[in-house]
């Protein structure tokens, strides 16, 4: 196992006896990716919800994909310095998954089987800060063959929930605002932004309704995330039931200033989730959901808690009696047989 800070890891989680109390079921988001991407000849803005790496081999990718007929979309683009890049962007099967795979090196026509498109001029899918990273892993040498270097987590976003992200990424969380492209002759705006102590960017890109097929938008898909966790999760620090938790990212930080977290989810009333310490009576903050309803697993050195967690430890601790979970006295939660390891 890798230390804190070391690893970067996908996951694809399914917790059945979770709840989506008020929204939609994990299978019927799934459903919605599936009918917006479908062949992936065109592109569509839920393919904004992706994570980014960078490989030499983008290549052999495209030759394995197919020779197993993997749906993928192409699209080049360039950097500040008209340096032109390729990405490769791919679903993982019927899933919310999809990878963008980024490479310097161009697909001739006799390396993939599908069509290379254009990106609009000015939209640009890697910061300064990750090519800056990128070249120098080149200068060391450190990049080869089909291995592939993780650049950034994204998440398309809605016009309303774009506003509200500096305020809770910059103001809330400390992370710093490392790049904002904008181009309004095709209302494209992309935002990213980077944890201390990451190396990973978390980029947020919104785009006119119109760039995605059906009734159900970005801003419907924010919406009903930030529903279910209305219904079960606020309120309840300790009511770990929400399935939705899992659509999330993870930070792994020892310099992150987390006092300043805690002021701000207090003041701001930020959907969150709360683990007890083991063996120590105390609690800490597990999760905080940004303004998309996409959540962050913290994994921080919080030395304080915020102010409803304190409360519900003393108010409950008590009175814990056979399986009943007190902290979900409200019915959303059920019993702990549901929520092993949430209060101790």
């Amino acid at each position: 196992m890798q230390s804190p800070g070391n690893g970067f890891g996908l996951h694809c989680v399914n917790v059945s006896n979770h709840l989506t109390t008020g929204g939609l079921s994990t299978a019927e988001v799934e459903a919605h990716f599936n009918d917006k991407l479908g062949d992936m000849s065109k592109f569509d803005s839920f393919m904004d919800f992706s994570v980014s790496f960078y490989t030499t081999g983008i290549s052999q990718y495209a030759a394995a994909f197919d020779r197993d007929e993997v749906p993928y979309y192409t699209t080049t683009w360039q950097d500040e310095d008209a340096q032109s890049y390729t990405s490769l962007i791919v679903q993982v099967h019927k899933t919310q998954m999809v990878l963008e795979l980024t490479s310097k090196k161009s697909l001739a026509l006799d390396e993939t089987q599908r069509t290379v498109h254009v990106a609009a001029s000015g939209e640009r899918r890697m910061t300064k800060r990750a090519l800056a990273m990128i070249a120098d892993l080149e200068a060391q040498d450190s990049l080869s063959g089909a291995s592939m270097t993780p650049l950034s987590v994204n998440r398309a976003v809605s016009a309303a929930a774009l506003a509200k992200l500096d305020d809770f990424y910059v103001t809330g969380m400390g992370t710093k605002k490392v790049s904002e492209d904008t181009n309004e002759a095709t209302g494209y705006t992309r935002k990213c932004y980077l944890w201390p102590g990451a190396e990973v960017d978390v980029c947020f890109t919104n785009r006119d309704p119109s760039q995605t097929q059906g009734d159900w938008k970005v801003e419907d898909f924010e919406n009903m995330l930030n529903t279910v966790h209305k219904n079960i999760i606020v309120g309840h620090p300790y009511c770990g039931v929400d399935k939705w938790e899992d659509n999330h990212y993870a930070i792994d930080s020892f310099s992150a200033e987390t006092s300043q977290i805690i002021t701000y989810i207090d003041n701001n009333d930020i959907p969150h989730i709360c683990s007890s310490s083991s063996g120590s009576g105390g609690s800490g903050l597990h999760y905080a959901f940004d303004p998309t309803g996409w959540g962050i697993q913290l994994d921080l050195g919080f030395s304080t808690s915020p102010k409803d967690c304190t409360s519900t430890i003393d108010n409950f601790s008590r009175r814990l009696q056979g399986t009943f979970n007190p902290a979900c006295e409200p019915g959303t939660c059920g019993s702990v047989s549901e929520t092993a390891g949430i209060i101790v």
